[in-house]
């Protein structure tokens, strides 16, 4: 039986764990993120970047004909 992952928000790190997982992780695994959802067709990435880039929320919506991201 698969095990459901923790919450996390409520799972501890140190705030020098946060810094190195910021500057050395995250940007490897953003483009190949992004690079994921660009092939997911018929969904779009919405409002997910919040412009800092430290407390981002990855939201799917399915795109319509008008290339406007509708969510559900």
């Amino acid at each position: 039986m698969v095990r459901p992952l923790p919450n996390p928000a409520g799972v501890q790190t140190s705030p020098e764990y946060r810094t190195w997982f910021i500057a050395v992780v995250w940007p490897v695994e953003r483009p190949r993120r992004n690079t994921l959802l660009s092939v997911l067709e018929g969904w779009a990435q919405a409002d997910a970047d919040n412009g800092v880039g430290t407390d981002e929320e990855i939201v799917l919506a399915p795109r319509t004909g008008d290339e406007t991201p509708r969510f559900l």
